[in-house]
């Protein structure tokens, strides 16, 4: 496990699917209640996942990558 600083968004690729999901899918929407922005947030994670693309694009600034090592 590696310490990363207490404030560190370019190390950590969450911070980079948060910033999408912000800017983007979230955006200029009326959110209800607490289980009106779960279920947001839970149906934009899951396009999220299906591009591995963007993914791997999240990571890449931070130095791991998503393919395996033979």
């Amino acid at each position: 496990m590696i310490q990363l600083p207490s404030h560190s968004p370019e190390l950590n690729p969450v911070e980079a699917v948060l910033w999408l999901l912000k800017r983007g899918e979230i955006a200029s929407r009326v959110l209800v209640d607490l289980g009106h922005i779960a279920s947001l947030v839970r149906c934009s994670m899951s396009r999220v996942g299906y591009r591995p693309d963007l993914l791997e694009g999240f990571l890449a600034a931070t130095g791991p990558t998503l393919r395996r090592s033979s």
